[in-house]
Parts: C-alpha cells; sequence; structure tokens
C-alpha cells in the first residue's frame, strides 16, 4: 500500500513538473519580443506598419517629387576614377586632415567607380538609366532619409514636379529686346489705363538705374572707365 501511494505522488509530481514546464515556455513565448518587433523599435520610420495604400502613397508621392526627377541617367567612368584617385591619393588625404581634421574615408567613391563599369557594358537606353538613377537614389535615401537623423523636410515641404515650369517657357526674350522696349514711348489706351503693363519694363527700367548709380559711383572715386 505505502509503495502504491508513493509510486502515486511520484506520478502526480512528474505530472506537475511537465505542467509547470510547459507554461513556463508558454510564458516565455509570449513575453519574448519577435524580431519584426526589435526590428521596428530600430527603425521606427519604416514602412511595416503601413498599408498598402498608404505604401503605395508614399511611393506616388516620391515619384513625383523634384527629387526624384533630377536624378542624373548617366556617369562618366572618367570622371568617378578621377574623384577617387584623387580622394586616396597624398596630397587628397593632406587636404582632408588639414580642412577636416582626419582622414577622408574613399570607399563610396570606389563603389561609384566600380558600378559605372559594372553598367558601361550595358546597351543605352530605358534599362541602364533606371540602373544608374536606383544608384543615385539608394545615395540620396542614405543620406537624407536615414531614420533619427534631421532633414530639411522637416521645416521645408519638398517640392514637386508639377511646380517646375517646362523646358522653354521662361527667359524666351533678348536682353536687348527688353531694354527697347523699356525705352519706347508707352501708348495710354484704354487697355493700359484699365490694368497694369507686365512685360518687363520695369525690371529693365531698374536695371539701367542700378547701372547708372554704378557708374556715378565709379566716377566719384576717380575710375573714368
Amino acid at each position: 500500500m505505502l509503495q502504491g501511494n508513493g509510486s502515486g505522488a511520484s506520478g502526480d509530481d512528474a505530472v506537475r513538473a511537465a505542467s509547470s514546464q510547459a507554461s513556463t515556455a508558454a510564458q516565455a513565448d509570449v513575453a519574448a519580443p519577435s524580431k519584426l518587433a526589435a526590428w521596428k523599435s530600430v527603425w521606427p520610420g519604416s514602412s511595416a506598419e503601413e498599408t498598402p495604400a498608404a505604401a503605395e502613397d508614399t511611393y506616388i508621392a516620391r515619384e513625383r517629387s523634384l527629387a526624384e526627377a533630377v536624378l542624373p541617367v548617366q556617369m562618366s567612368c572618367r570622371q568617378a576614377f578621377d574623384m577617387a584617385w584623387a580622394c586616396q591619393s597624398p596630397a587628397g588625404q593632406w587636404r582632408a586632415v588639414y580642412r577636416h581634421g582626419g582622414v577622408r574615408p574613399c570607399s563610396e567613391l570606389w563603389d561609384d567607380f566600380w558600378f559605372c563599369m559594372r553598367v558601361k557594358g550595358y546597351g543605352e537606353g530605358p534599362l541602364k538609366e533606371e540602373a544608374i538613377r536606383e544608384h543615385y537614389r539608394k545615395k540620396e535615401m542614405d543620406k537624407y532619409y536615414k531614420p533619427d537623423t534631421p532633414s530639411s523636410e522637416d521645416i521645408w515641404q519638398s517640392r514637386t514636379v508639377d511646380e517646375v515650369l517646362a523646358p522653354g517657357t521662361v527667359f524666351q526674350n533678348s536682353f536687348k529686346a527688353v531694354l527697347k522696349r523699356a525705352e519706347a514711348p508707352v501708348e495710354m489706351t484704354a487697355a493700359t489705363t484699365s490694368a497694369k503693363v507686365d512685360d518687363g519694363r520695369e525690371d529693365a527700367n531698374q536695371i539701367l538705374a542700378d547701372a547708372e548709380r554704378r557708374r556715378r559711383i565709379r566716377q566719384q572715386m576717380g575710375y573714368t572707365t
């Protein structure tokens, strides 16, 4: 009888120990943070929590930004090599120590050169242009959009391509033509009296007045030419 009770007690102890271990493991699984949570804490500005719609909106806004529109699509391997070699040379490092107080790392410049050599074999076309654009896009993101770093976009809103004037829409008239229009007499008609004429005459008159003022100052200082 005593032996039977002892064996039963041992069995109960084993069951209790197993259940205790199972509950401890379950609590550890619940308390242990996941890798995704740890990654989010290090990278608070990540897009892991964004919905597909939000991510798509951010992508569209990025594509419409002025910085995206002006990314280079061409690259000179000779220029990239010259910049990397100048940085690596003793003169370049001495200049860095003199100006900045320490040697300058040149790995980024050498990366640009070797990247240019890799894409040099690509045929001219959209594939090569997109590869170069992606290279400069990554450099820009690493430089200006790292988490927990100040950015000018914290104060100023980035311009979009819709706010940029199309090529060939400004500075179409020559400066001499603007001066001639400024010197010509203006006929006062009903249209000119009702609305102010804005064809560049005011700017031209201001330029002429500034030139005359500078001429008089030079004459007073003894410079006749």
